[in-house]
């Protein structure tokens, strides 16, 4: 114990002054603080994601019938504002029975709304002015927490009691248990990321621990020399690196529950939770709480594997030791075979799981442990060059290992972001290409909104958003089904010859005339009747019937705003006269962008029909599920990708500074012989560049390597995404720059005089 405790103090306030030793303890604290909060949020998403879920299956209705239980009608709305989506429902309870949503006291009657805390502060905040009007029932409460996926979720239950079983959901309880399969290619992107954004974590664990090593062999030296033995020098020096585990295990906790306090105010991995949704479980808390120091200790313990700590100083084992090759091969080698042995895991992901992950793991972990050897042979026969050069790269041939484990987090950073985002970059296209329409364009996609119109309204909505400043036009179509004598169904749309004539190549048209999209006119003279089914599922009562004529032209389709949806298309002459139950009706709207909120102009038209009338965006309305599901993935990866980049630099910078503040006697000795400090500063740059080069061109065949295995995983063809790339070298790049900038003022105090003053 005696031994703990001088390692201890040592760390404390080892080295020539107090300062030095706080300063060394401060290094290693930030660099050990940040990874272990990464540490804890990573853990959190567990418990984060499953309390989550439980609230979203609370709120899954059930149609099933309940004996004794008298129905609620149902139906979902939803509306957006300034890019954030609100979604909503509509309730009439029809007795006393009804079940209640979760979060809610009592149903909301005609008139009544109950919003969500995110809504309510919304709609009490700076742009209530323009939101307000799509609510203008009575607010009478807000949706407890179980009622509520997000903290920042948007959402509403508002009573109508007009919905009924034509036009609305029976339902008759809430709540569900289970969960949908995720695709296995989502799956194998989460097991990839998660393994990407951790592994860095834990290098720059072992990294920070070995702050300030030199002048940490010093002072053991000079423990030698009052008496210390071997051993005992080992158990101090395992000390120290507690010491700062321990200072860098209560910053990090620290940090986490900062960030706790704050989660419900920004957006963590694609979501935003609850402050005690992010509670990561004790036996993993525990496993880091044991691990950091486990790691911190056994880093400081390998680091004197070569070296004598003897009582007249320090010897290395000889000259610098070549580094030896085979065993940094193997993880690079038994990392693609682990992920080579999975095959196509599309159909059966949960089996391969464990492989997959130790697959990953030990590719990313070769990228350090390659790097020494790497920057040793690339340096060893470099000679000659400009003087900032040739310092550098002499620095680099004496001590190649240290450079090496600086830039080794970046590096591993680097590789994890190029693979990811190479195959997210494949599957967005891929997702994009099935998503979205052929009909829509580069240049009407921005600028297209489009309105599902129920009922007989669709004049009165055609003229209340034809009103809003910066609409440029509406192109209405209004849909009907009808069935023959033998009882083939079909769909047609009926569209006035205007709006025919600008979006098909129709050389006439008369109101009155019947158009076919397919090659064969099979209705072509026949009688049908118009039938519709209501919001159940039932027949509702037949309309009247209607005899076609007896020519039919074919027209082809030439793209542009409308979705002409069915086999047939009428002119509203062609069916004058005609009923059609369950009319609905659907129109696209040009915007002008050019005019400030002119979508939300338009939302705020239509908003006095409620539910009856639905106003989507071309991104919002033709996104699958799969696809906004592998965009919240998407989003939360490259996010963990940029701040986990953003920590690489950080703990690369924190070990610059203790690089600089070791080597400052013989900086200080160059510049009292004449060395320009603008010298010394290029050759930092330098020795701070070549190391990234390296680690940059094995980050590239790294990560393209796990993104050739993540193709072959999903069954998926190899592409690379080149501007992705460079995107990220050049990132790396511009860190090596800003920590060589941010340690010019540490080399100016360390190229003074007085630095070359001994005690």
């Amino acid at each position: 114990m005696s031994d703990l405790r001088l390692g201890v103090r040592l760390a404390i306030g080892g080295g020539r002054t107090s300062k030095t030793g706080v300063a060394r303890l401060v290094l290693s604290t930030i660099g050990i603080g940040l990874a272990v909060a990464v540490l804890l949020v990573g853990a959190s998403a567990g418990p984060m994601f499953s309390a989550r879920s439980e609230r979203q299956y609370a709120q899954v209705e059930s149609p099933e019938r309940i004996p004794g239980v008298d129905p609620m009608y149902s139906r979902s709305a939803s509306t957006a504002f300034r890019g954030r989506s609100i979604n909503g429902t509509f309730l009439h309870a029809t007795g006393p029975r009804s079940p209640l949503a979760p979060g809610l006291d009592r149903v909301p009657g005609d008139g009544e709304i109950v919003v969500s805390e995110s809504l309510a502060e919304l709609l009490a905040g700076p742009d209530a002015e323009l939101l307000r009007p799509r609510f203008p029932q009575r607010i009478i409460g807000t949706i407890g927490r179980e009622g509520v996926t997000d903290a920042g979720t948007l959402t509403f239950y508002a009573g109508d009691g007009t919905l009924d079983r034509s036009t609305a959901q029976a339902i008759y309880a809430y709540g569900a248990r289970g969960t949908d399969p995720m695709p296995a290619t989502l799956a194998v992107l989460i097991a990839i990321g998660t393994v990407v954004l951790l592994v860095p974590v834990f290098v720059f664990v072992a990294t920070s621990a070995r702050v300030a090593g030199a002048e940490r062999d010093r002072r053991l030296a000079a423990l030698r020399l009052v008496g210390a033995g071997a051993r005992q020098a080992r158990r101090i020096a395992a000390a120290e690196s507690l010491a700062g585990a321990v200072t860098g295990l209560a910053f990090g906790i620290g940090l986490f529950l900062l960030f706790r306090s704050a989660v419900g105010n920004i957006e963590l991995l694609g979501v935003n939770p609850y402050p005690g949704d992010v509670a990561p479980p004790w036996p993993l808390v525990l496993l880091i709480v044991l691990a950091v120091p486990a790691l911190a200790m056994a880093t400081a313990q390998i680091a004197l594997r070569r070296t004598i700590i003897e009582p007249l100083g320090v010897v290395r084992r000889g000259r610098p030791v070549r580094r030896r090759l085979w065993w940094r091969l193997v993880p690079i080698v038994l990392g693609p075979v682990l992920l080579l042995s999975q095959g196509n895991v599309s159909r059966d992901f949960d089996s391969s799981v464990v492989a997959i992950v130790a697959g990953a793991t030990l590719l990313l972990f070769g990228i350090p442990a390659l790097l020494p050897w790497l920057l040793e042979r690339a340096v060893a026969r470099v000679h000659g060059g400009r003087p900032p050069f040739q310092l550098a790269v002499r620095r680099l041939q004496l001590d190649s290992g240290t450079p090496a484990r600086v830039v080794g987090g970046v590096a591993v950073v680097l590789a994890g972001a190029i693979a990811l985002q190479t195959v997210l970059a494949a599957q967005t296209a891929k997702y994009t290409r099935i998503a979205l329409p052929d009909y829509l364009t580069a240049d009407t996609v921005n600028s297209l909104a489009e309105l599902q119109i129920e009922g007989d309204i669709a004049d009165e909505v055609v003229a209340r958003v034809s009103a809003v400043p910066g609409v440029a036009s509406v192109v209405t179509s209004r849909s009907a089904t009808a069935q023959t004598e033998r009882g083939d169904a079909f769909t047609m749309s009926i569209v006035d010859c205007a709006a025919l004539t600008k979006y098909l190549s129709i050389p006439r048209c008369t109101d009155g005339d019947v158009f076919r999209f397919s090659d064969r006119a099979r209705f072509a003279g026949q009688t049908v009747t118009m039938i519709a089914r209501d919001y159940a599922g039932d027949d509702l009562p037949t309309g009247d019937r209607w005899t076609l004529p007896a020519e039919i032209r074919r027209v082809d389709y030439a793209g542009g705003l409308a979705n002409f949806a069915g086999e047939l298309l009428a002119t509203p002459g062609a069916v004058r006269g005609v009923r059609i139950p369950s009319p609905r009706a659907q129109a696209a709207v040009q915007l002008d962008l050019t005019r400030p909120d002119v979508l939300e102009g338009v939302r705020n038209a239509v908003a006095p029909f409620g539910w009856r009338v639905s106003v989507y965006t071309t991104s919002y309305q033709f996104l699958p599920d799969s696809l906004q599901l592998f965009l919240t993935i998407q989003g939360a990866l490259l996010g963990g990708a940029l701040f986990t980049l953003l920590l690489a630099g950080v703990s690369m910078l924190v070990l610059a500074l203790e690089q600089m503040r070791e080597r400052r006697r013989p900086l200080a000795a160059l510049a009292a012989t004449g060395v320009p400090t603008g010298t010394l500063a290029r050759s930092l740059l330098w020795q701070n560049m070549i190391p990234v080069l390296v680690g940059v061109v094995v980050a590239v065949a790294t990560g393209l390597g796990l993104a050739a295995l993540v193709f072959q995983l999903i069954g998926d063809p190899f592409t690379v995404d080149w501007p992705t790339v460079g995107l990220y070298s050049g990132i790396a790049a511009v860190l090596v720059v800003l920590v060589t900038v941010l340690t010019l003022p540490t080399l100016r105090s360390a190229t003074r005089l007085a630095a070359l003053r001994s005690e």
